[in-house]
């Protein structure tokens, strides 16, 4: 992927009626929902709660966005939500910034639900990565850049992809796209 490539991507996304922003909080790099938010492509949120994870959350993940069990406990589960969370993503275009993460952390609540939701992602930082164009020599890839403006909640790292997608769909001066 090239700059222009990720300019296309980031133009379509944002004219796709299909496409959303969705990104989580977690309690583990491989654990489970502690906070989901989705974000319309208009940047109105259209799904914002925490969780009780009915699971620990490591002492690296409660550094990272500040919550801790005792803060969770008396909030409904994933479970609970499941139903209304699966009507909103279905059929849409789940667009996370890292988005193998985002999608291997909700697989994991549908296994725990005994679910298999089929739901289609987009990755951003990818492309983010070809708009920054840091290549990396060694990998031979671009280096993937941190999201940034992300705050470590769900709700405000969707809107720090959304403001990515608006930068990659607004190219600088002496920019040409076709």
């Amino acid at each position: 992927m090239d700059r222009q490539t990720a300019h296309r991507l980031a133009l379509d996304l944002l004219n796709n009626p299909l496409a959303v922003i969705l990104d989580t909080e977690t309690t583990d790099l491989n654990g489970y929902i502690i906070e989901l938010a989705v974000l319309s492509m208009q940047g109105v949120t259209l799904y914002n709660r925490r969780f009780n994870p009915l699971a620990p959350i490591s002492p690296q993940a409660s550094r990272v966005h500040g919550l801790q069990a005792q803060d969770l406990e008396h909030l409904p589960t994933f479970g609970d939500e499941a139903e209304q969370i699966r009507s909103l993503l279905q059929g849409k275009l789940l667009c996370a910034y890292n988005a193998s993460f985002d999608r291997q952390i909700l697989e994991n609540e549908c296994r725990r639900l005994g679910q298999d939701w089929q739901l289609s992602w987009q990755c951003l930082m990818q492309p983010y990565a070809a708009w920054v164009g840091d290549w990396d020599w060694q990998r031979r890839d671009y280096r993937w850049p941190k999201l940034p403006g992300g705050n470590h909640s769900a709700l405000g790292d969707c809107q720090a992809a959304l403001k990515v997608l608006r930068q990659m769909a607004s190219p600088p001066p002496g920019f040409s796209a076709p």
